[in-house]
């Protein structure tokens, strides 16, 4: 597999992409919830830890390379297709994080927010929505360089203090050897260490749920960190091992 020079996108052009691909009314993801969500955010939060062995592990890899996608492309469809089934909303945002190194100095690294946002009107098929999704990343990545900040006051500056700007929900990949395959639907140049999820922290608290998906020792760990305040994380597992 052949890895083509990606076209350098002016900021300009980035602007004019995420303007396009946000425009119309932005979807509020209705999680059903626990607890009616506050007046002010509650920054109070727990972590629970799925573990997936080596066995099932191998055998997302291998669904990956069968239908040519990346790991993070796949774990962003199954967790658009629970938050349908939950939801039984088309239109969903989910959010991500990249990180790329500043320079030559590789302990600069710049952190910036990117929604992912995709529809599923027409009844798509999984394997349908995994390819959306994977063209989805890979524009994201394209134009990953504009700052979220600005992208969010240009679409609406009345910011819902309850929630976080444009999404709720997370998933960011950690610790992870990428693949060629990984780099072509690439958001970050580098992969997330464990040590920088404290400075991702900032933008992460705001967010009913977010996953951190990391590999260690040949196995696949995911921490679900949510907002105690709206969700027990016990009915949110069940459904997520229901959906398994």
């Amino acid at each position: 597999m052949n890895q083509q020079p990606k076209k350098q996108f002016t900021l300009d052009e980035q602007e004019a992409y995420w303007q396009k691909k946000l425009t119309g009314e932005l979807p509020i993801l209705k999680l059903p919830l626990d607890y009616s969500r506050p007046a002010v955010s509650s920054y109070i939060r727990e972590t629970e830890i799925i573990e997936l062995d080596h066995r099932l592990y191998s055998q997302l890899k291998q669904l990956c390379s069968q239908e040519n996608i990346s790991l993070f492309v796949l774990l962003v469809s199954v967790l658009k297709i629970l938050l349908f089934r939950y939801t039984e909303q088309e239109d969903i945002i989910v959010g991500s994080v990249c990180t790329d190194i500043l320079g030559q100095n590789e302990e600069n690294i710049s952190i910036n927010l990117l929604p992912l946002r995709t529809n599923f009107q027409g009844n798509l098929t999984v394997k349908e929505l995994s390819k959306l999704i994977a063209q989805t990343v890979q524009e994201a990545g394209d134009h990953k360089n504009y700052p979220f900040e600005k992208l969010w006051e240009r679409i609406n500056g009345d910011k819902n203090l309850t929630q976080t700007p444009i999404f709720s929900i997370m998933m960011i990949l950690c610790d992870y050897e990428m693949t060629l395959r990984d780099r072509l639907f690439e958001l970050s140049s580098i992969p997330i260490p464990e040590e920088m999820l404290d400075d991702i922290s900032q933008y992460t608290v705001e967010c009913d749920l977010v996953f951190f998906v990391s590999e260690e020792d040949e196995n696949l760990t995911i921490n679900l960190d949510f907002c105690t305040s709206i969700c027990k994380l016990i009915h949110f597992m069940i459904r997520v091992k229901t959906f398994n």
